[in-house]
């Protein structure tokens, strides 16, 4: 089982929404996907039609009480499954265990029924998204291009040196972008030469995302010839062979 997670220290820059659409792409190439809501506001949750009262246990799973099976909800997208609730990190806390290693544990089982799992990470620096990011095989950061997300990258760049995780394959690609604007234009053309590891397709700003929530239903599942959900399918393609997974499942 390939692991990947979507993170960054900023809300509000497609995180959840690249979550949600990268899982239902990588479902519809064969692979069986697990979508992991670590955010308590169970935002992909609710883009993927499961209400949160059918979903918890998050507490007692730290603590061992309640195997991991039992959490998953089926979608209304073929091989993609959803665990949800948010494990946050006052729940890891309760675990009385090494944060990491606790989340690595919990993840385990999945393995025999998952071909890929995605963790969509709340925003911040906190001990679930730490472990997150530990156990991922691939890190994708959505960035929207402004210069306090570049900053946020910098800060996240220092803090992963800081905590001695500089071998993370993190790769950024850019969110929301909308050309009629100078500074993304600008942004657009500088930062490949920045960032190393920017991935080169780019999610254009469009309404088309914005029918998700109301909806509840990720892009290719309504809206697949939109320029967001082409960038997209062109994004998972890119993360695909990242992460080496080929095929149909």
């Amino acid at each position: 089982m390939k692991t990947l997670a979507l993170f960054n220290l900023k809300g509000g820059v497609g995180k959840t929404v690249s979550a949600v659409n990268l899982a239902a792409l990588a479902a519809a190439s064969g692979f069986k996907t697990l979508l992991w809501d670590l955010d308590p506001q169970g935002a992909a949750a609710w883009y993927l039609g499961v209400d949160m009262d059918e979903t918890g246990g998050m507490k007692r799973l730290a603590r061992g009480r309640t195997p991991i099976g039992e959490l998953i909800r089926h979608t209304g997208v073929a091989r993609l499954d959803l665990l949800a609730g948010g494990l946050s990190s006052l729940h890891l806390e309760a675990a009385q265990a090494d944060h990491g290693a606790l989340l690595a544990r919990l993840s385990a089982p999945l393995a025999e029924d998952y071909h890929l799992l995605i963790y969509d990470c709340p925003a911040g620096l906190q001990a679930v998204n730490e472990a997150a990011l530990a156990h991922a095989d691939v890190i994708a950061m959505p960035m929207i291009p402004t210069t306090l997300s570049v900053h946020a990258y910098e800060v996240l760049v220092r803090y992963l040196a800081k905590r001695r995780l500089t071998g993370l394959r993190l790769y950024p690609f850019l969110t929301q972008v909308d050309r009629r604007r100078r500074l993304h234009r600008e942004l657009v053309a500088a930062l490949p030469a920045q960032i190393r590891t920017l991935l080169h397709t780019a999610i254009p700003y469009a309404s088309a995302v914005e029918q998700m929530g109301p909806r509840r239903l990720p892009l290719p599942l309504f809206a697949p010839r939109t320029p967001p959900a082409l960038a997209y399918a062109a994004l998972w393609q890119a993360l695909a062979g990242l992460l080496r997974l080929h095929g149909d499942g």
